[in-house]
């Protein structure tokens, strides 16, 4: 399944770093680094609107560094959003509600 963990750790892979001719995504060590650190962009961009992403070590004598924005995020998971209501919305359908009745949803999880 694609989640936005994936996507962006594909975004600072081969957009964000193109002269790394080391793809860090080979190095299994790299890749859970890389998916743990778009997991932590994407809990900050919760309540942020900007925040730095940095790896120390990622590959032997390599650091990574780079940035996000809300609205980079947004695009990002743009496609995504269909799929995150599909469930929500058999859920509603289940319990005879419609979507104005609730107060509040957490979309966190399936993202």
């Amino acid at each position: 399944m694609i989640t936005f963990d994936s996507k962006y750790t594909y975004v600072m892979e081969f957009e964000k770093q193109p002269q790394n001719k080391n793809h860090n995504c080979r190095v299994p060590r790299a890749a859970i680094k890389m998916k743990a650190a778009a997991k932590r962009a994407k809990e900050v961009l919760s309540a942020n609107t900007q925040t730095k992403v940095q790896i120390e070590g990622i590959l032997v004598d390599v650091d990574f560094r780079t940035a996000i924005t809300r609205e980079q995020f947004e695009k990002l998971a743009e496609d995504l959003y269909p799929r995150a209501f599909k469930p929500i919305q058999m859920a509603l359908d289940a319990a005879d509600m419609q979507l104005v009745s609730l107060v509040f949803f957490d979309l966190s999880l399936l993202f």
